[in-house]
């Protein structure tokens, strides 16, 4: 049977604990400090700085220790997906075929009362035009119900089956819809407006300062101790 190492207790791993203190005091620090000049703006820029590469150090532990459990993981998954994937077809296309089945029954059924509808109403034309004319009318066919129906439950040695109502909905008129069932796509808004769209109907469309902190990059915030 194949086995795999992985990495675990990152909160005993020396660097990780290292890393957390230094955040623990940047946090402490960030929390104290004041900006009220350049100089506290360009101590502010250094302390990001130090922040973004510490967030760097801390993600790129946190690989060590994610990265081979979500390969791993995507392996298995891939490989039941295969072992699954017959069952999958063979459910959808045994499901399928009771369904159509159904619907097939129902739709015989819903013909032959549909015609018995319009012969019943044509009986009733007959008998009127009777009265008013005595004129007498052949007797019209009785139309007869198929005694097929849907199987709406079925019951075996090894498992049962019942249908049940589910309900869908489907697009008509998208103008007709009320505007509390409507929501705007702010993933292409996003697109358009960072592409530099003047504007959009009911939409304002403005700009705000933002902060970009370019790191200079670091060969570890926190080198681990020497291993022997």
């Amino acid at each position: 049977m194949d086995t795999a190492l992985i990495k675990i207790n990152p909160e005993l791993d020396t660097t990780v604990i290292k890393l957390q203190v230094e955040a623990l005091r940047l946090r402490d620090y960030a929390e104290g400090s004041v900006v009220a000049n350049l100089e506290g703006v360009k101590r502010a820029t250094e302390d990001l700085s130090m922040l973004t590469n510490l967030k760097r150090s801390l993600e790129e532990k946190r690989k060590e220790y994610t990265q081979p459990l979500n390969d791993h993981l995507k392996e298995i998954n891939a490989t039941f997906k295969i072992f699954s994937e017959p069952l999958d077809i063979a459910d959808k296309a045994l499901r399928g075929k009771i369904l159509a089945f159904n619907a097939e029954q129902q739709r015989i059924r819903d013909e032959a009362e549909r015609a018995q509808f319009l012969i019943d109403q044509a009986r009733a034309i007959e008998a009127s035009l009777t009265q008013q004319t005595g004129e007498i009318f052949p007797e019209q066919t009785q139309v007869v119900i198929p005694g097929a129906a849907p199987v709406k439950k079925a019951y075996t040695a090894v498992g049962d089956m019942s249908t049940r109502k589910n309900r869908k909905w489907r697009e008509l008129d998208f103008s007709k819809v009320p505007d509390s069932y409507k929501m705007l796509d702010v993933t292409k808004i996003n697109r358009v407006v960072r592409a530099g769209i003047p504007e959009i109907a009911g939409i304002e469309i403005y700009e705000e300062d933002s902060l970009v902190i370019t790191a200079r990059r670091e060969r570890s915030a926190v080198e681990p101790e020497n291993q022997e």
